[in-house]
């Protein structure tokens, strides 16, 4: 069992004590707890929480209204594909055992729109899914970016007061 640490801005430190362990946990990713992404970084000397960036998110998505012919791993690919790249279905998409929705993890780019519906076109017709999430990341409010937050962003802006 690792030993745990709250660091600031929301990082959490895990000290492995055996590097099986800790080479386990980061290449079994993704990781989430209670529908928000865990992010694992490896540490190395001199590291900044600060510093963090991370190019992509794993976030859990639900589609709704997927036309039959689509449950299948590529045909939900296609419908995933307008937020980010498909990771791994839930076991009750995999299985089709709950056909209301699909939920899918998609790993999303940092500057990735999180659009609410998709529409894909077969056989000359518009079918509408209905995309929501189960988390989403803050955005920086100056360019959209979930990359870094708006302190920290070069398109903005701010104001200096006079000393």
């Amino acid at each position: 069992m690792p030993t745990i640490t709250i660091l600031d801005n929301g990082l959490i430190l895990f000290q492995f004590h055996r590097d099986e362990s800790q080479d386990w946990a980061l290449e079994n990713d993704p990781w989430h707890l209670g529908g928000k992404p865990i992010l694992l970084r490896k540490w190395f000397p001199g590291i900044v929480s600060k510093t963090f960036v991370f190019e992509s998110l794993p976030i859990w998505i639900h589609l709704a209204r997927i036309p039959l012919e689509l449950w299948t791993n590529k045909g939900l690919a296609v419908v995933v594909s307008a937020m980010g790249r498909p990771i791994h279905l839930d076991e009750a998409t995999r299985d089709r055992k709950r056909c209301s929705y699909a939920r899918v993890c998609v790993k999303v780019d940092g500057d990735a729109l999180l659009p609410l519906l998709v529409t894909i076109r077969m056989r000359g017709q518009d079918f509408v899914v209905h995309v929501s999430y189960e988390w989403k990341s803050r955005k920086c409010l100056g360019c959209g970016s979930f990359r870094h937050s708006e302190g920290g962003c070069g398109s903005v802006k701010h104001d200096s007061f006079p000393s």
